[in-house]
Formats: C-alpha cells, sequence, structure tokens
C-alpha cells in the first residue's frame, strides 16, 4: 500500500517520520544582514531524497516545490513562509525530535499581518526566534 492510499492522518504520520528524520526548518534573511531590523527573517523547509516517490508525497499533501538538484542529482521538496508555517501545523502532532524547531517556525511564520509592513517589534522577535531555530538545530 503506498502512501497516497492511506487516510490523511496516517499519511500525515508518515511524512512526518521521514521529516522528523531528515528534513530542515530553516531561516534565512533577506535585506541588510548588518542591520537585522531591516532584513526579514523568512522561515523555509525542506526535505531531499535520491528517491523522487517520497517527495511526491510530501509535494501532493503539503504543496511547495519539487525539483531535481542538477549538481547531485537528489529530488528536493522545499516551501517557505506562512505555507511552511501551515505544513509544521500539519506535521506537528507527529514530530518529536523537531518538535521544538517546528513550535518556533510556527510562531515565527504567523508573526504579523500578510500584507502588512512588520513593525520594529515584529522583526526583532523574528529575528530572535530565527537564532533560536538555529541553535536548536546544534543540540
Amino acid at each position: 500500500m503506498m502512501p497516497f492510499d492511506l487516510p490523511n492522518e496516517l499519511t500525515l504520520a508518515w511524512i512526518a517520520g521521514f521529516f522528523d528524520g531528515d528534513g530542515c526548518v530553516a531561516v534565512g534573511t533577506n535585506g541588510p544582514s548588518k542591520l537585522p531590523y531591516l532584513s526579514l527573517s523568512v522561515l523555509q523547509i525542506s526535505y531531499d531524497d535520491k528517491c523522487p516517490i517520497t517527495l511526491e508525497v510530501f509535494h501532493k499533501y503539503l504543496q511547495g516545490k519539487l525539483y531535481q538538484c542538477t549538481d547531485t542529482r537528489k529530488w528536493m521538496w522545499s516551501i517557505s513562509g506562512r505555507q511552511a508555517a501551515e505544513c509544521l501545523k500539519k506535521l506537528l502532532p507527529y514530530l518529536v525530535g523537531k518538535r521544538a524547531q517546528a513550535e518556533l517556525g510556527i510562531q515565527l511564520g504567523e508573526l504579523g499581518q500578510q500584507g502588512k509592513a512588520l513593525t520594529y517589534d515584529q522583526r526583532s522577535e523574528r529575528v530572535r526566534l530565527g537564532a533560536e531555530i538555529k541553535r536548536l538545530k546544534r543540540v
């Protein structure tokens, strides 16, 4: 039985198992890096594998981008911003090792209202959350 044939909750648990082991919760910035109050911390989650079938399941259930890396011949699935936070919400009940990173990622993704400029405090909080996610990756 393929994951496509499983009930939605079982498929999300299946995806979360892969993501918990080898997925990535990352925070990048756009804007001047020396001036964090002007840059915007952007949430991105990804998973790569040599087998595209696994990533096709990620793509079907979580959307995002699916592409083959030309330099490594691996396949990559990724999603960013608010959509990444929505994916983490779906996976959160099934995550163990990346649960803390996912919780912070959800907070980061939900900070501020879509289409409106972030305040200085919101930008500062996004930078803080990004730094905490990076710290958890080293634990």
